[in-house]
């Protein structure tokens, strides 16, 4: 303890992660616009996919996360868990709005327009939403503790759009395409 930084495993563990990812990411985009195909029916377009669907399911899977956190704020009262569902609502917001900005993208060379409120885009848009209003609660409610609790409450009911997101794509018929596996 003279003065000297001290090194701790999570220290070292994120240290390699940020090397990491700086590699891999160079390697990914490599992968994705130079070494893949490109598709015969979509073109060059369905390269978006490969950003597309895994900003979905991590927009997905952050709600879940949101919920999870947010049972288990309202249970324990415990700090941490708040946190955990602030911060995945944050990421969350993020990578909705990735989708949001990606699907559009790919929509028009594809359909031939921007947008179409069709039942996926709809409820994506509304988890987006539902995002935000988690974040605006957070914000402005009267005191700290009751927007805690509210933006909790409205985290477990906000899961409710993903499975009704996932059964409008396999079930309905819309123009979205449908998964392959």
């Amino acid at each position: 303890m003279n003065g000297e930084p001290r090194v701790t495993a999570w220290g070292i563990i994120s240290g390699a992660a940020k090397w990491v990812v700086m590699i891999m990411v160079p390697v990914s985009l490599y992968m994705v616009f130079i070494y893949s195909p490109v598709e015969k029916l979509q073109g060059f377009p369905q390269k978006i996919f490969y950003f597309h669907v895994p900003s979905a399911i991590t927009a997905f899977i952050s709600i879940y996360v949101v919920a999870g956190a947010g049972i288990l704020y309202l249970v324990k009262r415990e700090r941490k868990w708040d946190i955990v569902a602030l911060s995945s609502a944050e990421i969350g917001l993020v990578f909705a709005t990735l989708v949001l900005i990606t699907g559009p993208i790919w929509a028009k060379p594809i359909w031939g327009i921007w947008w179409t409120w069709d039942a996926p885009l709809t409820l994506t848009l509304t988890l987006w939403f539902i995002f935000v209003a988690y974040l605006m609660l957070r914000s402005y409610a009267s005191s700290d503790l009751q927007g805690k609790r509210y933006s909790a409450v409205l985290g477990i009911i906000g899961a409710i759009d993903v499975p009704i997101i996932r059964m409008a794509i396999v079930r309905l018929r819309t123009l979205h395409p449908k998964p392959v596996i």
